[in-house]
């Protein structure tokens, strides 16, 4: 960065190909643009996220430190959620990272609308394992109709 010209790391095709192991299904949409990425102290390896099939985990890739050409990669976490926010220490020994998770389900609230105010407890009136969003109440409150996605 200090007047230096900059250097394309390239990533080999068989590397390329462990990244996108998991094909995306029909239908489902992969999210590509992951940003967060941390470099080792030693310069040989490269911390990150990779987004696909709706999980976040953590990946190191090895890389030469002269060209930065990619030498391997591996997945370090598998789980099902958002691995994220990734720290590495200072002597590149110990990394820390968040699990994110959440779940959208729709409430039904009672609720007096000349007050506007709740009168009671809600309760969760969608499934566990689908994502319930834009909800959409009929006007006697008796139904509820939803766009749903699988988890």
């Amino acid at each position: 960065m200090a007047g230096g010209e900059g250097v394309r790391c390239e990533i080999d095709a068989q590397i390329l190909r462990q990244l996108g192991e998991v094909p995306v299904g029909p239908g489902l949409i992969e999210w590509t643009q992951d940003f967060k990425f941390s470099w080792a102290p030693s310069g040989r390896e490269i911390y990150f996220e990779r987004t696909f099939r709706g999980a976040r985990n953590l990946w190191r890739m090895t890389v030469d430190p002269e060209t930065l050409r990619a030498l391997a990669v591996e997945r370090l976490t598998t789980g099902p959620g958002l691995d994220t926010e990734l720290a590495l220490s200072p002597d590149g020994k110990r990394l820390a990272f968040t699990e994110q998770s959440w779940h959208v389900r729709a409430w039904l609230f009672p609720f007096d609308a000349t007050r506007g105010q709740l009168t009671g407890a809600g309760r969760v009136v969608t499934s566990p394992g689908m994502e319930a969003w834009v909800p959409s109440l009929t006007r006697d409150g008796e139904k509820l109709a939803f766009r749903n996605s699988r988890q």
